[in-house]
């Protein structure tokens, strides 16, 4: 049997801001629940590099495939939903990857983050557990 791990994350976000109308949406939709939809994002993008010192080279490259798929999958969701209101076929311009820096150019959180006053604004308290068993429930 696994150990369960307590996860527990805390965003304060502006209501009427991008992400505060993003978390209004997602903690009312009925046909996802907020922590599932957040574990399902944060797969996508991290979990190779989240499992990458466990798996083998195939194994990555499985997992890579699957979750491109799924990206996939989500991308002609969207385009089917936004792009092809007019009845024509959507065009879908992908861009292009940029050039790759050195590590020694790229800025560190530390170095290019300047801390933020909080205001008395109101926001949105989102509070999840996620449970490290559950992520393979996707």
């Amino acid at each position: 049997m696994s150990r369960r791990q307590r996860v527990i994350l805390r965003l304060d976000v502006e209501v009427d801001s991008e992400a505060g109308r993003l978390f209004t949406y997602l903690k009312t939709n009925p046909a996802i629940s907020l922590r599932e939809a957040v574990l399902r994002a944060l797969k996508v993008f991290y979990l190779p590099w989240a499992l990458e010192p466990e798996l083998s080279q195939s194994e990555l490259q499985a997992l890579a495939q699957t979750l491109l798929e799924d990206m996939q999958l989500r991308s002609l969701q969207i385009q089917n939903r936004f792009l092809a209101i007019s009845g024509a076929p959507p065009v879908l311009v992908m861009a292009q990857a940029p050039r790759a820096q050195p590590l020694s150019a790229v800025p560190r959180a530390a170095e290019s983050l300047s801390p933020v006053q909080a205001e008395s604004d109101p926001f949105i308290d989102v509070d999840m557990d996620l449970a490290a068993a559950g992520l393979d429930d996707f």
